[in-house]
């Protein structure tokens, strides 16, 4: 899920089809084999990553544009992480100086 995030792929059969096209160069990013498509989908809807993931002080970790979790936000941030997230259109904010 991660590599169709990177390379900024708009579907499962989408990511799918590009894993398939560069089957030699999976081992570089840490994929031994092309997963089924039917694979990659029941573990995307039944496995939420975040909760499972202990998150790292002084990392960065990267969000899709919409993400409304703040509990889970909050969490990463209390663990001295950095959040990199793209905000909606309607989203306001102030900036706080320490």
């Amino acid at each position: 899920m991660v590599f169709g995030q990177l390379i900024h792929r708009e579907s499962l059969s989408d990511t799918m089809l590009c894993l398939s096209a560069t089957t030699d160069k999976l081992h570089h990013l840490g994929i031994g084999e092309v997963v089924s498509l039917s694979t990659l989908s029941k573990a995307n809807e039944k496995h939420d990553w975040l909760d499972l993931m202990p998150f790292q002080r002084d990392s960065f970790y990267v969000l899709d544009h919409g993400y409304t979790n703040f509990e889970r936000l909050y969490r990463m941030h209390a663990s001295g992480a950095f959040l990199v997230i793209r905000a909606k259109d309607n989203f306001h904010f102030n900036r706080a100086i320490a």
